[in-house]
């Protein structure tokens, strides 16, 4: 269950991994067409595959499936924690077509993240760092 809600979180805060060997060699216009290209079938497919699973939970809770075993486990309320997580994780793959679209930097806004702060206080004392 948390898998699906830590989907949409590494999405908005850049903690999936990325590889740009060739992207990088991209032009500005070509990458921003890859991107969009990218983002706009990640959020159409994301969008499909979230339908399906709400319609799969919806026929699970009307007939209150549960899992058979030692004791009795009730799933209908697990999948729609699925279906939550991938309709965030399709909202932000949307947001990110939209950014995409108007030429703006892509969630999140900052991919650089602790290293870019960690970095930073490489200059610092640690005299300072401390007290700070």
């Amino acid at each position: 269950m948390a898998v699906f809600f830590g989907l949409a979180w590494g999405g908005v805060t850049g903690g999936h991994v990325a590889v740009t060997i060739v992207a990088d060699r991209f032009s500005r216009t070509v990458s921003r067409m890859l991107a969009i290209l990218v983002w706009g079938g990640s959020s159409a497919f994301l969008g499909w595959f979230t339908y399906a699973t709400t319609l799969r939970a919806i026929s699970a809770t009307q007939r209150k499936e549960i899992r058979m075993g030692l004791v009795q486990w009730p799933m209908w309320p697990m999948r729609w924690v699925i279906v939550l997580g991938l309709a965030m994780l399709c909202l932000v793959c949307v947001a990110n077509t939209v950014r995409s679209l108007r030429a703006q930097q892509l969630l999140p806004a900052d991919s650089a993240g602790e290293e870019a702060v960690a970095e930073a206080d490489v200059d610092v004392p640690i005299e300072q760092r401390i007290s700070a």
